[in-house]
């Protein structure tokens, strides 16, 4: 506030919007010169043409003013209007006159998601197309943070599936959006590199197998590599949780009721006693349970029979 105090009080100031009050003077004389009852077209033209040359040097004007007390960018005057009508909502003709630019969209989102500025736009229940309001003054801190981290892998080099895995890393154990992705691999064949990186032993963990993350997002279930896995076992499984309904059949703990479960697949009757790799003989377990099933045979931990078969010593390594 002390700048902008301080600016009002700049006879520069004062200069600018004498002459702004002089340019829209000029525009109101034309105005009262036409007759509303009969609009002559070329008074009508040569309105609209003294009308283009007076908006032009107000935008002139305002932007001289807004530097003078220190609001000289678009993003600064938005900012700045927004924190003046905490709660209220504004539409986007608003924002352009605030802004004197056709990109002001662009910089609420900047705002949004580099300072973590709680601002919802429409459409949504109470908020119309074109329509924004701010929250709180309050920044979203974790929301500013987590957008510098995905800016600094954006920038890296290396591959496409470098980065995204380096960005799931970074946000160990939080998932990212499928947007937040997309961000960091600067392309949009960054799908197809999520599951190289599952076939690869990276334990990717996506809203198929965990329907309590939001959808299309990603997270990595451990910062571990494991073995190298094929992808009809990939397919396999998912198939398998999603016909479980994504929950233990031994205890009914799923990822949305009970924080912390890790669900896997298991084999009904054994590869080593003969079972087949197939769905009637597979069943979702979370991983105490499935723990609980290979007790008797000494192992104090079990993996998914499908994504982890070296964890069993009998598995026959072609399934």
């Amino acid at each position: 506030m002390g700048g902008q105090e301080a600016g009002a009080a700049d006879p520069r100031v004062r200069d600018a919007i004498v002459r702004s009050l002089a340019a829209l003077d000029e525009l109101q004389e034309l105005l009262d010169q036409i007759d509303p009852s009969d609009v002559d077209p070329v008074s009508f033209l040569n309105l609209l043409a003294a009308a283009g040359t007076t908006i032009n040097e107000f935008d002139d004007l305002a932007r001289e003013i807004g530097t003078l007390i220190q609001l000289r960018s678009a993003k600064d005057r938005i900012r700045a209007y927004f924190l003046a009508h905490v709660g209220e909502i504004v539409d986007t003709h608003k924002i352009d006159g605030v802004s004197g630019i056709q990109e002001s969209p662009r910089r609420i989102r900047e705002l949004r998601v580099e300072e973590g500025m709680q601002i919802s736009s429409g459409p949504t229940e109470d908020l119309k197309p074109g329509e924004y309001r701010l929250e709180a003054t309050d920044a979203d801190v974790a929301a500013a943070e987590r957008w510098k981290k995905r800016l600094a892998v954006r920038r890296l080099g290396g591959s496409i599936k470098d980065r995204c895995l380096l960005y799931l890393r970074t946000i160990y154990p939080e998932p990212a959006s499928k947007e937040d992705l997309a961000y960091v691999a600067r392309k949009q064949e960054w799908p197809r590199r999520m599951r190289e990186l599952e076939e690869e032993g990276w334990d990717i963990v996506s809203s198929n197998d965990d329907p309590g993350l939001p959808q299309g997002s990603y997270r990595l279930g451990s910062l571990e590599r494991g073995v190298r896995r094929k992808r009809q076992s990939i397919k396999q499984r998912s198939a398998i949780l999603a016909r479980d309904n994504y929950t233990c059949r031994d205890c009914g703990a799923s990822t949305q009721t009970v924080s912390g479960t890790r669900l896997q697949v298991h084999h009904l009757h054994q590869v080593h006693l003969g079972g087949a790799n197939v769905n009637e003989n597979l069943v979702t377990l979370c991983s105490y349970c499935h723990a609980g099933r290979h007790a008797n045979d000494g192992r104090i931990t079990a993996g998914d029979d499908l994504l982890d078969p070296s964890q069993d010593p009998w598995m026959n390594q072609s399934y």
